[in-house]
This record gives C-alpha cells, sequence and structure tokens, in this order.
C-alpha cells in the first residue's frame, strides 16, 4: 500500500464503519503483501 493509499483506505473505513476495522483491514493487506512480495523475490 502506498504512502497516499493508507491515509485514505483507512479514512474511508473508518467513515463507513470505525478505526478498529480500517486499522485491522490495513494490517491485514499489510500482512498479505508481505507474504507476496516475499514469494515474488525469488523470482
Amino acid at each position: 500500500v502506498g504512502l497516499g493509499l493508507a491515509p485514505f483506505a483507512l479514512g474511508v473505513i473508518a467513515d463507513i464503519w470505525n478505526f478498529q476495522y480500517g486499522i485491522l483491514f490495513l494490517g491485514v493487506v499489510t500482512a498479505l503483501s508481505c507474504v507476496l512480495l516475499r514469494d515474488i523475490g525469488e523470482i
């Protein structure tokens, strides 16, 4: 998630639900991107 997308995504999710869900969502996205980047790094 780029530097501009993370605050935007957190703000959108916070407007819809609350900040707890936004932080949880960004944590899941960060964890998944770390796993994907680890696998892509072997290419």
